[in-house]
């Protein structure tokens, strides 16, 4: 059975959604830069930063990224997030990039983690959040779109 198949992980991927904007971090996200972008208490949280003016779009992976810093994830952990986004290829940061120390964090618990999203032309704020990935068997991880919208107010 693959994680998609647990009835509670399709409710971890439709919902509301804070986006954050940390894109005056210039090294890697702490759980300081997370309270000052305003985390609450929300179960899915993406963070725009600095990756988004580029860094998806290159065609070779760059030497320098944002990434989320361990105690940042375990402040994730512990306000209950139960999905979080970021706008590159990892969540960990360059020093982080061989050991996985943030992921280490955040999967057992599990917490989801959606990387590569497109968050160019999003502001800070919240949002109903879509993640539709497909379906491998087998597998922990899936390529997917992530659909953002407005709430009606």
């Amino acid at each position: 059975m693959s994680d998609l198949d647990q009835p509670d992980m399709v409710g971890v991927l439709l919902g509301e959604a804070r986006v954050l904007d940390l894109t005056g971090v210039d090294t890697e996200i702490t759980a300081a830069d997370l309270e000052a972008a305003g985390l609450a208490d929300e179960q899915r949280v993406l963070l725009k930063t600095k990756n988004s003016a580029g860094a998806l779009q290159e065609t070779e992976k760059p030497d320098e990224w944002i990434g989320v810093a361990p105690d940042a994830a375990e402040l994730l952990v512990e306000r209950g997030v139960k999905l979080v986004g970021i706008d590159f290829l990892t969540i960990d940061s360059p020093s982080r990039d061989t050991t996985w120390d943030t992921h280490l964090v955040l999967c057992p618990v599990p917490v989801a983690i959606a990387e590569c999203v497109d968050l160019r032309e999003v502001d800070a704020g919240v949002y109903d959040l879509a993640i539709l990935p497909v379906k491998l068997r087998g597998s922990e991880a899936a390529p997917g779109g992530a659909f953002l919208r407005a709430p009606a107010a």
